[in-house]
């Protein structure tokens, strides 16, 4: 599976999404507050899309294997200001990059308390849980040859427990960023297939990974009446297991009910 599967771990490359949404500042408006000027409760819905990956191959204690979650789906959070706040999303990916089909979905669910609130900047915890689960095979074909079919298939799930801060500019742009320890577990297995001569062999990889690890993670929220615009990207350490460091970014576009 290595060139092409590589190749698709750079299409998922985390890009700097924040940075990019900082020109959209300028548009901001004021928002809607209660009588002790703080937001009333609210909801959102909307689409997210999402990738966490290592560009290219990443080792695990020195066996090969690939670190490549991507989605695009759904959002839900509700939102008491300066108090609490709880969020899931669900995504989900089926699509074909070259010789390789990928199917990948991600869970998540997350609860965050403020425990100080200031006139613009709250201080808050959070904790949250996450599963992302991927799928991959690689069927290669030629004239009086075997068939020759890699397979994937990956699962990362985690708990996590972060402080944070956030700084809010108005009721319609603010910023964060948090950092925290993450208690995750990666298992992976990969199936390769080659010709020995005139005869096929299967060679497989096993992967069973546990850590405590830091992370970090930092976006924005800008809200244009009752649209919002999320982006963030994370960093996430998995320690001396791994030799590479996985990125992530997403984007939301949440309609505020």
């Amino acid at each position: 599976m290595g060139p092409a599967f590589r190749t698709l771990s750079s299409v998922f490359r985390p890009g700097s999404l924040v940075a990019a949404m900082l020109v959209l500042i300028a548009t901001v408006q004021n928002g809607s507050a209660n009588e002790n000027g703080i937001e009333n409760a609210y909801t959102e819905f909307g689409l997210a899309v999402f990738a966490d990956a290592v560009d290219g191959e990443v080792k695990f204690d020195g066996t090969r294997s690939y670190f490549l979650n991507a989605g695009i789906g759904y959002l839900f959070r509700y939102t008491r200001p300066r108090d609490l706040s709880f969020e899931a999303v669900l995504t989900r990916l089926d699509r074909g990059f070259a010789d390789i089909d990928y199917t990948s979905s991600l869970s998540s669910l997350s609860l965050t308390k403020v425990f100080k609130s200031g006139s613009h900047t709250d201080l808050y915890l959070k904790v949250g849980l996450g599963s992302y689960n991927v799928d991959a095979i690689r069927i290669e074909q030629k004239p009086n040859r075997p068939t020759l079919t890699d397979t994937y298939t990956g699962n990362f799930s985690d708990g996590q427990a972060s402080l944070g801060i956030k700084m809010r500019f108005n009721n319609n742009l603010s910023i964060f960023s948090e950092a925290g320890l993450s208690n995750w577990s990666f298992k992976a297995i990969l199936h390769d297939q080659f010709m020995f001569g005139s005869n096929r062999a299967t060679t497989i990889r096993d992967i069973d990974q546990t850590g405590n690890t830091l992370f970090t993670h930092a976006g924005l929220s800008l809200r244009i009446k009752n649209i919002t615009l999320h982006a963030s990207a994370f960093q996430r350490d998995l320690g001396k297991a791994a030799n590479k460091t996985p990125l992530g970014t997403s984007l939301a576009i949440t309609y505020r009910f």
